[in-house]
């Protein structure tokens, strides 16, 4: 079944952030900081989080 342009255009909504991901000194990801920041995203009500990104 192939989906439509349109279609999949109605299923996108609302807002979508990127968010970096905090990383320990050590270079590994620092899952309690990585929680925090989505904690507060889902608060502030978005309805999308694309994680693992990073700032250049």
């Amino acid at each position: 079944m192939t989906i439509t342009l349109e279609e999949r255009k109605k299923k996108l909504f609302g807002n979508h952030v990127l968010t970096i991901t905090p990383l320990t000194e050590t270079g590994e990801i620092d899952e309690e900081s990585t929680r925090n920041l989505v904690d507060y995203r889902i608060e502030k009500g978005v309805h999308d989080i694309l994680a693992l990104g990073g700032t250049g």
